[in-house]
């Protein structure tokens, strides 16, 4: 009987660990497609400055839970959006919106798709 409930208690571990990376990860990619988003406007509206400080928050706070995410995530992922938030900063700095808005696209699918493959669905299971 003790087996039976030493197996119960790290079933009941497992699943509690795997609710809070479900929502550890999904809220932090909320959070950073929200400063995104916010950077776009800025940009959008030719305030580049502020754009640029937006995005060095948003950077920073994606430095901080990057150890996190890299032990939690696929790391091609985690490495592609950090590459991709350099170029979006460095697009800002030369005021070229173009090539902003266009990396700013590919990071919100890339950040949607981590998202959808962390949430509890039948095809990320099988």
């Amino acid at each position: 009987m003790k087996r039976i409930y030493i197996s119960l208690a790290f079933f009941i571990l497992s699943i509690a660990t795997g609710i809070f990376e479900m929502f550890y990860v999904t809220n932090r990619i909320d959070e950073l497609n929200e400063e995104i988003v916010s950077a776009d406007n800025l940009v959008k509206s030719e305030n580049y400055d502020g754009a640029k400080d937006v995005l060095a928050a948003a950077e920073s706070k994606w430095q901080k839970n990057l150890s996190i995410f890299d032990i939690l995530l696929i790391h091609d992922y985690v490495d592609e959006i950090s590459v991709n938030l350099s170029a979006m900063r460095s697009y800002v700095a030369t005021q070229s919106n173009d090539n902003y808005l266009a990396e700013s696209a590919g990071i919100k699918k890339q950040l949607t798709s981590v998202k959808d493959s962390e949430l509890v669905k039948i095809e990320n299971i099988l």
